[in-house]
């Protein structure tokens, strides 16, 4: 509302211009004349065109002053929509007073065209007449409009983007275009840089600025997209209706090309190796590698996995991390396999994982290479036993026998061999060691297994057989015998025994589990105390002992007949297969000890492995991988 200090105002949004305020208070002391006739007219007060966002005013002028308040209906017509203006249905005339302002704000609408605005004098009241001009057209005119392009779309990966900011008409002031980025299928960090803003100086239609894309690390081409997402407000010293609105197109999607592809291939440096041996595989890429363009995710390197399989039965046998660097153009690793036991050759397929490259890598040919594994087995082992049927008491000769002498007569071999209990318990039978040495040069070897009696009078059975066997030697027809032990018919009284025990040295240590067996079932409780004792194995290095001068208690309530005691192993480094101690009974309470001793062996025995050694060209690192089976 436009407001003039001494008037007074009628309806909202109208003004009372200064006339004869005197008659209004004469007519407190003489009475009214007769109503005069006046007639009423519209005009403009200024220009008829108007801007979105500003205000139409129309001067509605009596031809002579009333002396009762009059109000002067309006009617208005528009080719805008009529959301985008307020309408105005009458103007009150206060009585003595003959012009009166009124306004009609003018809305901002989403359109780009000009339109007009009428407005026409209604039906008057009686006292006025209709003068001329009778009715006011408007012009609306759309505020100024930003929009923006782009150049080059598409850009090519590495470019720059130029960015124009376009007024439909100069303003007289700068004008700040507040820009967002958005990204489609981009990464903002990795594939463009940030911009924020463009001026367009006072005078101009035009204003530009411009950023770069980047090499990324994958080879699809990517989307993102530059948008007004506002403007600084620039306005004359004499309304609001010069200020600028962000027009269409305010937004641009933009599409980076992609250039980068690198082919990556497979070599492997034999096509056969002796088992135990190594076979460099290469990576070989087509270009140099193109992360020293761009970091993925804040990582400048990025993995390649590789499968080796057996290739006549596709059985995994290792997958192989392979780190790839920026600049490579090749890097690889040592393949190989400790030696088996099967006297075969092998053959080993190598493949890149497809579906975990990274995306800016292609597979080329070959993707996979095959390799053969030449055995070297010399000998084979077998086992024999006599007697198969052994009276209790009595010991058991256990021969292993090679086909052939090993080519290495340096040494002797230790062939290690498992005993387990069928129908006899752990302590019907022990032996001092848990393998049988061949010596130097020669084909067989023994080892005595002495059985025990026990308090049944049931024959019984264990077996020897052949565990894996070191690389040269395979194992042979007879690899397990069964020992039938033949009772006495003795009975005794109640007895107790401790077996033997064998454990790995392993990454997880074992234990050793010495089983302590009763002869029969008692009707009461029965209690031994144990502890440890060095052999060669140390406590306390490699295993975890029982303090020898009180021991742990052992019981047996009525009816149990047998009970483990497992001593823990200690893994270590030192290779010091065969190691032994001692698990003694002693202070025996309502029994009888027939075997206090158990021995313990503790043996270095790592499963097969394969092995990886990785190194790249551009930066001569080296490091050593081992991927068990």
């Amino acid at each position: 509302m436009l407001a003039v200090p001494g008037l007074f105002t009628g309806a909202p949004g109208l003004v009372v211009a200064p006339t004869a305020l005197l008659l209004g208070a004469l007519s407190l002391f003489h009475a009214a004349p007769a109503q005069a006739q006046a007639t009423v007219s519209l005009s403009a007060l200024q220009a008829t065109t108007v801007r979105e966002g500003s205000g139409a005013t129309v001067i509605v002028r009596l031809s002579q002053a009333l002396s009762n308040e009059v109000r002067i209906p309006l009617s208005v017509t528009s080719t805008a929509e009529s959301s985008d203006f307020w309408p105005l249905s009458y103007i009150d005339v206060p009585a003595g007073t003959t012009t009166v302002y009124g306004r009609i704000p003018i809305f901002t609408d989403a359109d780009d065209d000009d339109e007009t605005l009428t407005v026409s004098l209604g039906t008057l009241p009686s006292g006025v007449t209709l003068g001329s001009p009778s009715s006011v057209t408007f012009t609306i005119s759309e505020r100024p409009s930003v929009s923006l392009s782009v150049s080059p779309n598409p850009v090519s990966e590495g470019e720059s983007v130029t960015v124009t900011a376009t007024l439909t008409e100069a303003v007289s002031e700068d004008l700040t275009v507040y820009i967002s980025q958005s990204r489609g299928t981009s990464e903002p960090v990795d594939d463009y840089e940030h911009f924020g803003e463009i001026t367009i100086p006072g005078g101009r239609t035009t204003g530009t600025g411009w950023f770069a894309t980047k090499h990324d690390v994958d080879p699809d081409d990517e989307t993102f997209t530059v948008s007004a997402t506002g403007l600084s407000k620039v306005s004359t010293s004499l309304e609001r209706a010069s200020e600028a609105v962000v027009g269409s197109p305010s937004s641009v999607a933009v599409t980076i090309e992609d250039d980068d592809t690198t082919e990556v291939t497979l070599e492997a440096e034999d096509t056969s190796v002796p088992e135990g041996m190594s076979n460099y595989i290469t990576l070989r890429f087509s270009e140099p590698v193109p992360l020293n363009r761009g970091v993925l995710n804040g990582d400048p390197h990025v993995t390649a996995w590789v499968r080796m399989t057996d290739t006549e039965t596709g059985a995994l046998l290792a997958r192989v991390p392979v780190v790839v660097k920026g600049n490579m153009t090749q890097t690889g690793f040592f393949a190989g396999s400790d030696m088996d036991q099967d006297g075969d050759d092998e053959s080993v397929t190598v493949t890149l994982e497809t579906d975990n490259l990274p995306a800016w890598m292609t597979v080329g040919e070959p993707k996979s290479v095959t390799y053969t594994v030449d055995d070297v087995q010399e000998a084979t082992v077998s086992l024999s036993v006599s007697p198969r049927r052994v009276m209790e008491g009595e010991p058991v000769t256990v021969t292993a026998t090679l086909d052939k002498a090993l080519t290495d007569q340096r040494s002797g071999l230790h062939v290690p061999i498992e005993l387990t209990a069928g129908t006899a318990e752990d302590g019907d039978f022990r032996s001092p060691r848990r393998y049988i040495e061949v010596p130097a040069g020669a084909t067989t070897g023994t080892l005595e297994v002495q059985t025990r009696h026990d308090g049944d009078t049931d024959d019984e059975t264990f077996k020897v057989s052949l565990p894996s066997q070191r690389p040269q030697v395979g194992k042979g027809e007879t690899s397990e015998v069964w020992v039938t032990i033949v009772d006495d018919g003795r009975a005794s009284t109640y007895e107790l025994s401790v077996s033997d025990a064998v454990a790995e040295e392993t990454s997880l240590p074992p234990s050793l589990l010495f089983a302590v067996t009763l002869n029969r079932a008692a009707s009461y409780r029965i209690v031994v105390n144990y502890r440890t004792e060095d052999i060669t194995a140390q406590a306390g290095l490699d295993y975890v002992g029982v303090l020898p001068s009180w021991g742990y208690a052992l019981i047996f309530e009525p009816g149990e007949t047998r009970k483990i005691v497992r001593v823990p192993v200690i893994d270590d480094t030192i290779e010091d297969s065969g190691e032994t101690l001692k698990l003694v009974l002693f202070n025996p309470q309502g029994v009888e000890l027939r075997n206090p001793e158990g021995i313990g062996t503790i043996f270095n025995d790592d499963p097969p492995t394969w092995w990886v050694h990785t190194w790249w060209f551009s930066t001569q690192w080296f490091s050593t991988q081992r991927v068990h089976t």
